[in-house]
Order: structure tokens, then C-alpha cells, then sequence
């Protein structure tokens, strides 16, 4: 079965990042396994090399200045969006990006399990939502 079949016909089956039926999966989602996949194959740009220099910068200038810039970066981002300014909002996503980026790098393995369940969590009930508006028929956004 191809992906435009798959897309298609999503209401019908609940297909995996496999490209297979799951039924521990109760809607269109990634099972666990492949949750874990997906942050390696979504965040390719922490290499080895990239870890360091990230963890460098980071370690330079620490924590609580870190989280700093972030709030500031992230507040450039929502003038960005605001504006809608395209070519400033990929600059400020990626600045946004590399301080989160140091940020997860640092976090404890407590911490990093936590997050990654939490964004997981975060991502199945959005898909929820959706099925639900989807299989509404008075959906109204």
C-alpha cells in the first residue's frame, strides 16, 4: 500500500511510522518504539560534533543565562511571527532552536525521559483532537 492510500484511507485504518497496522495504537500515531526513532531521525543535527559544540556553548555561559536568552529569543520569534516576516522567523526559530537544543542536551536522564514522554503525550492527544474534529460532523475550528 502506498502513502497517498495510506493518507486516503486514514480514518479507515491506523497505520504506524512502519507503514504497519498497530493494534496496540488506537489512533493514526507512532507506537513507543517508534517515538524513540522519531527523535533520532527529527534531530539529525546533534551529531557528535554538534553535541559538543552545543554543550560548549552552553557550559561557557551556563544555565540560567541560557534559559535567559531563550526567553529573549523566543520573544524575537513571536515579533517575527507577528509580522509575519518569513525570512526573520526561520533566523529566530533556529535561534530558539539551537538554545532548546543545549538546554535538552543538559538535562538529567530523569529529565530527558520525562520530556520525551511528555512531548509524546503532548503530540498523541493533539492527534486525538484532530480525530475527533475529523470524525465530528459539526467540526468548527
Amino acid at each position: 500500500m502506498n502513502e497517498t492510500t495510506k493518507l486516503n484511507d486514514y480514518r479507515a485504518n491506523e497505520w504506524c511510522k512502519s507503514g504497519k497496522h498497530c493494534s496496540k495504537c488506537q489512533l493514526r500515531r507512532y507506537c513507543k518504539k517508534e517515538d524513540i526513532q522519531m527523535e533520532k531521525e527529527t534531530v539529525k543535527i546533534t551529531s557528535e560534533p554538534i553535541k559538543n559544540k552545543l554543550n560548549r556553548i552552553f557550559n561557557f555561559y551556563g544555565k540560567k543565562r541560557q534559559l535567559h536568552k531563550l526567553i529573549e529569543e523566543m520573544a524575537e520569534l513571536i515579533t517575527a511571527i507577528e509580522k509575519d516576516d518569513k525570512e526573520n522567523i526561520t533566523e529566530e526559530l533556529a535561534d530558539v532552536w539551537v538554545l532548546m537544543l543545549q538546554i535538552k542536551l543538559n538535562m538529567s536522564n530523569k529529565e530527558t525521559n520525562k520530556f520525551n514522554q511528555a512531548v509524546i503525550e503532548k503530540i498523541d492527544r493533539q492527534i486525538e483532537r484532530i480525530n475527533e474534529k475529523i470524525a465530528s460532523k459539526y467540526y468548527v475550528d
